[in-house]
């Protein structure tokens, strides 16, 4: 093999290695991609959920400082 052939040859094979490279980092975007996507709905899951807490500690509030009672819960199974 000559010198122009054996550097050809290692040209392509570089290449061949970027490009497994490559498609190996589109993956990992994508994955990337989707776990930012999880990361965001669960961000805007808990903003609900500390947004329900506090209408929630403010209705007590208010049923307290209005001297409104709210009936017991019942207990679950197991507790009485």
């Amino acid at each position: 093999m000559d010198n122009a052939s054996r550097v050809l040859t290692q040209v392509q094979e570089k290449l061949e290695g970027l490009a497994k490279a490559g498609e190996r980092m589109k993956a990992i975007g994508e994955g990337v991609t989707f776990a930012g996507g999880l990361i965001r709905a669960a961000g805007d899951a808990l903003g609900w959920l500390m947004r329900a807490r506090e209408v929630r500690l403010s209705s007590r509030s208010y049923q307290l400082s209005a001297g409104v009672t709210p009936p017991l819960p019942l207990p679950l199974k197991g507790e009485g």
